[in-house]
């Protein structure tokens, strides 16, 4: 995965979440663009997040 130089503090608040969900937001892009292996399971931690769910 080519992830680029990150400014951590400049990633921007989502939802109720706040910089958290961005931050997840920012990766789920990041894992996207990349193929899986064939048996590779992804799970965004957002839904686990009890912010996420309002």
């Amino acid at each position: 995965m080519n992830i680029p130089d990150i400014e951590f503090t400049r990633i921007r608040s989502l939802r109720p979440g706040g910089q958290r969900d961005g931050y997840e937001q920012f990766i789920c892009e990041q894992v996207a663009q990349e193929s899986p292996a064939a048996d590779a399971k992804f799970v965004s931690l957002s839904a686990f997040h009890p912010a996420s769910r309002r």
